[in-house]
């Protein structure tokens, strides 16, 4: 299965579920594959679409601009390298002085594997699949139905799977990457989504990858994805960026402590997600729990002397992935050979050869 998805902003969410749907087997072409990858990219700035993309969203009031920044600020259109300085240290979706997004450009991408066979061939991983919802919401050209219906679907429904497929308490989810473009529409819509879903006990710490990335449209997904996954990794998630000396906006202090908006780092992550809202009622939210030694014995029933033979499978498989890299960058050997060199799919009877 190749599936093609676009989804305006959730489009790398979207991608993401798309890959995650082949391995229901009550989905269509669920079950067929042992690998998916999915990803998602964006370039708009030198495209000759972007000015007429940047005049719309500008024409709705959702995406900043250096012309509006410098009258915010004073400035001449010569000091525009102050402008851009200022939006540097300054971006700060959650807070009162929002004003729209800032856009950029970037890519994302990822792999997904049940379990057994990661651990089987001996691939590293960090986290597994706890929820995950699409949801539609379109309520006019630029706000959300409802103030936000589709996301609050998207995040209720991904905090119910994980409940019922990992056992996780939806009030474990420790670290969450927000949509926040830095609109006040946003900032109202997100907060609300927050407030309705998550229970009172939480304690969950919220970030805004797009005051770091800028809005990466539909690539901003990915991107995050791929943020949130070297956190759970690393158990050290970044806090919220450009927030210290600001003051948040009242929607966002009114949800503390059930959400925390902090700059400092954020430690022991056992369970992390984020979510994207984009236009014509695209929503997309995801969530993940985190692997270790003992999630692999307690949750999916391997013994420790098992564990161990995979500790060690892992590391001479890390050994031997550094020694193709080089080769799969030079173009002397390609990604199909090193997937069949882990075992997924047939092995070729002669190496392939690369035209590029």
């Amino acid at each position: 299965p190749n599936p093609v998805d676009v989804g305006a902003c959730a489009t790398g969410y979207k991608a993401f579920a798309q890959a995650a749907d082949m391995f229901r087997p009550q989905w269509p072409g669920g079950g067929e594959v042992e690998l998916a990858i999915f990803g998602s990219s964006e370039a708009p700035h030198g495209h000759p679409h972007a000015r007429p993309s940047a005049t719309g969203f500008n024409a709705m009031g959702a995406m900043e601009t250096l012309e509006r920044l410098g009258k915010r600020l004073g400035l001449e259109p010569a000091e525009i390298r102050r402008a851009l300085e200022h939006l540097e240290r300054h971006y700060a979706p959650m807070t009162e002085d929002v004003f729209g997004f800032w856009p950029s450009e970037g890519a994302g991408a990822g792999g997904l594997i049940r379990v057994h066979r990661g651990f089987e061939l001996g691939l590293p991983f960090s986290s597994a699949v706890a929820g995950y919802a699409v949801r539609g919401d379109q309520g006019g050209k630029k706000n959300p139905a409802d103030i936000g219906y589709g996301g609050r679907s998207a995040l209720r429904t991904s905090l119910r799977m994980a409940e019922q497929w990992q056992g996780m308490n939806p009030a474990h989810l420790d670290y969450f990457s927000g949509h926040l473009t830095g609109t006040p529409t946003n900032n109202a819509a997100e907060a609300a989504l927050f407030a309705e879903v998550l229970p009172a006990e939480a304690r969950m710490r919220l970030t805004a990858y797009k005051a770091f990335l800028g809005h990466g449209l539909g690539a901003a997904g990915t991107m995050e994805l791929a943020l949130l996954h070297a956190s759970i990794e690393r158990q050290l998630g970044p806090g919220a960026f450009n927030v210290e000396g600001r003051t948040l906006a009242q929607a966002f202090q009114d949800l503390h402590p059930r959400v925390q908006v902090s700059p400092a780092l954020v430690r022991e992550i056992r369970m992390m997600g984020g979510q994207s809202q984009g236009f014509a009622g695209n929503n997309a939210a995801a969530l993940f729990r985190r692997i270790d030694d003992q999630v692999l014995h307690e949750t999916y029933g391997y013994s420790m002397p098992e564990i161990e033979a995979y500790r060690s499978r892992l590391s001479e498989r890390q050994a031997v992935a550094r020694e193709w890299e080089e080769d799969i960058l030079t173009g002397r050997k390609t990604i199909g050979e090193f997937l069949s060199w882990f075992g997924l799919g047939e092995r070729p009877a002669e190496p392939a050869t690369t035209v590029v």
